[in-house]
């Protein structure tokens, strides 16, 4: 662990687990089901401190409880038998052997960070747009497409044909197909709901909503699989003799619509056929993903994407101006000018080339500032046709805003 655990914190957590290990109840002497109440293992890591700060980056407030509980759950002792009815650990198991669960547990907990990698397949346009890059793109430390073909040479080169073991990992990857590829530290809970899963969905998503808004992806056509929907997010736990799958998370059923309708847009298919164009429309990608200051264009487009998920234009209208408010927002300066106001003269000054243009940007932004406080404080339950178009135009307001804060990022910092 980059800050190992104090010799009396550490014993504190092996005892708290293992008294919490004995309030256990067994399933079929198999299975160990904790209790609810995990605070007095939580407890044992004082709130505030550095090592409280630093657990809590990667596995949220309740991190020790998430680690022990989720660790347990996985656990399989005994052997299974689901006639058996629900026991206390301690009427099938004995008190030392909660104790050698119990340090068997904050061990591994001392060993994290853990490093994963959650994939997830891209519509079908095939390996041929990472050609000029050998089949895999960084567009960050921690972001990559990368080929399938890449990806199931990796994974045989990590198998262990002489002694195969549950550490092997040779995912089905489609060796024509592009994927995206997010690389994290922390750790994944058995439940797929840690701050670190959360974290690669929402990387995923603010990906997907940059693709959207630079005109590579588009919701307006079926995707290539139709209803099939797209593969799920394969979480792999990465070690150094090999991979373990630990899951494939489904989507949200709002998002897996999303992304049944994703396709490429005409452009982007005209460019492949041009390396020097592609890589000029990635490099605009990388730039937004490591030259920002801070995650709030990776944030603005998180709530983009979100604006295209769903059939309740309602909340879409609400989120991509959620996305208006974190581009172009000012607390400070909302006070003295209105916060509507600031927006749409931001915006206007920002993407209009004439008088004209950012005349009429800033009535359309003003009106749906207006519409999303009808919704929000008026629980407006329908949009007219009105509304709907203007919701379209603030759409591809933000898009061109996304764009110019992007363009306006200096390359290398």
């Amino acid at each position: 662990m980059a800050l190992p655990l104090p010799k009396k914190t550490r014993q504190k957590l092996i005892d708290a687990t293992a008294e919490t290990i004995c309030a256990s109840r067994i399933v079929g002497r198999s299975r160990i089901i904790p209790p609810a109440d995990m605070n007095p293992i939580q407890e044992a890591i004082h709130k505030g401190s550095e090592l409280d700060q630093f657990l809590c980056s990667f596995l949220g407030e309740g991190h020790v409880s998430t680690f022990i509980r989720s660790e347990l759950r996985s656990l399989r002792i005994g052997i299974n038998d689901s006639k058996l009815r629900h026991e206390y650990f301690c009427d099938v198991f004995s008190r030392s052997q909660a104790d050698a669960i119990s340090a068997q547990l904050i061990s591994s907990f001392e060993s994290l960070p853990w490093t994963y990698n959650f994939t997830i397949e891209l519509p079908g346009f095939g390996a041929s747009a990472l050609a000029y890059a050998d089949g895999n793109l960084d567009l960050s430390a921690s972001t990559r497409l990368v080929s399938g073909n890449r990806l199931d040479e990796a994974d045989r080169r990590n198998q262990h044909p002489q002694s195969p073991s549950d550490i092997d990992f040779v995912a089905n990857w489609i060796p024509a197909a592009t994927y995206a590829q997010i690389t994290l530290d922390g750790y994944v809970s058995a439940d797929l709901q840690s701050e670190t899963m959360l974290t690669a969905q929402e990387r995923i998503f603010s990906l997907l909503g940059l693709f959207i808004a630079f005109t590579i992806l588009e919701t307006e056509h079926l995707w290539i699989n139709g209803n099939t929907g797209r593969h799920p997010i394969t979480v792999a736990l990465q070690r150094p003799d090999g991979a373990i799958h630990l899951a494939d998370f489904e989507l949200d059923a709002t998002y897996q619509t999303l992304a049944n309708d994703l396709g490429y847009t005409t452009n982007f298919l005209l460019a492949l056929e041009s390396d020097e164009e592609i890589r000029s429309i990635f490099e605009k990608i990388k730039n937004a993903l490591t030259n920002a200051p801070d995650h709030r264009l990776e944030s603005a487009a998180r709530w983009f994407f979100d604006s295209h998920a769903g059939s309740n234009s309602q909340v879409k209208f609400v989120q991509v101006m959620i996305a208006f408010e974190i581009l172009l927002g000012d607390e400070k300066m909302a006070k003295e000018t209105g916060l509507s106001t600031l927006m749409a003269n931001r915006c206007a000054y920002m993407i209009g080339a004439t008088a004209a243009q950012r005349t009429n940007i800033i009535e359309a932004f003003k009106e749906g500032y207006s519409i999303r406080s009808r919704i929000v404080h008026a629980g407006v339950s329908r949009l007219t046709d009105t509304e709907k178009g203007n919701f379209s135009y603030m759409q591809k307001l933000c898009c061109l805003v996304i764009q110019h804060e992007v363009n306006a990022l200096r390359v290398g910092g």
